[in-house]
């Protein structure tokens, strides 16, 4: 798809805070389904992890398990949204269709180039006898840096899967989008950052059981308000259970 086809809305800036809390309608309309598949995701992203036992070799299998396994979450609440039928089981739609999953591998690339020079830091840290403070410095920087360069493909999944966009054309597209709504798009990422350590001092199970959901799913809110002209009404969105 030409990037001159795909329109890039501006939003106000408190959609920042509207993308998590049409997440959490969403989530309350469908909960043990989308709670399902978040802990499913969750839970095989830990465990490919750990059986890289290696950090490099753990964090590439986990990044293409986060783009099978976040593609099938993405497509889930889509049909959530656009009532539409959806089980389980579509959680695993990209392991059965190969082929649709071949052009969205590009993402896990990417998301691997953006993190290797923080992982592979941490690795040679933990091999290495460095000073601590100097240790410390170094990764705070790097984690800095990872996180604003994660930036570039913040909405790249939704685009290639809804949209067949390519991944360099879903950057291009992301940095004119992070221009030009780039207050709403910070504020989001304030909000997530202070639900997440939030739900983390009431103890785990409001991460996992709140928490997680909804950074899962709302980034979808983010894509249909920027690419595809949805309006955030003031009332509460309307989702039949399916």
């Amino acid at each position: 798809m030409n990037t001159s086809e795909l329109k890039i809305s501006k939003v106000p800036f408190n959609y920042g805070l509207k993308w998590l809390t049409c997440a959490w309608e969403l989530l309350k309309n469908q909960y043990v389904l989308l709670i399902l598949v978040s802990l499913t995701m969750f839970i095989l992203s830990i465990v490919v992890f750990k059986i890289g036992n290696v950090n490099i070799v753990g964090f590439v299998l986990s990044a293409f398990v986060s783009v099978i396994f976040y593609s099938g979450i993405l497509r889930i609440v889509d049909r959530v949204f656009k009532k539409e039928g959806v089980k389980y089981k579509d959680l695993f739609y990209y392991l059965n269709n190969i082929e649709e999953l071949k052009p969205l591998l590009p993402f896990a690339y990417a998301s691997i180039m953006i993190n290797a020079p923080l992982i592979l830091t941490q690795t040679l840290f933990d091999h290495l006898n460095f000073n601590k403070n100097v240790e410390s410095i170094f990764i705070i920087v790097l984690s800095l840096i990872t996180t604003l360069a994660s930036y570039l493909i913040f909405l790249s999944l939704p685009q290639m899967i809804f949209k067949k966009v390519h991944i360099i054309e879903s950057i291009k597209n992301n940095i004119k989008a992070i221009v030009k709504n780039f207050k709403a798009v910070i504020g989001y990422g304030i909000f997530i950052v202070l639900l997440a350590i939030f739900s983390s001092l009431l103890l785990v199970l409001p991460f996992i059981f709140i928490a997680l959901p909804i950074i899962y799913i709302s980034p979808y809110f983010a894509y249909i308000t920027i690419f595809e002209e949805y309006k955030i009404e003031d009332k509460k969105i309307e989702i039949e259970n399916v």
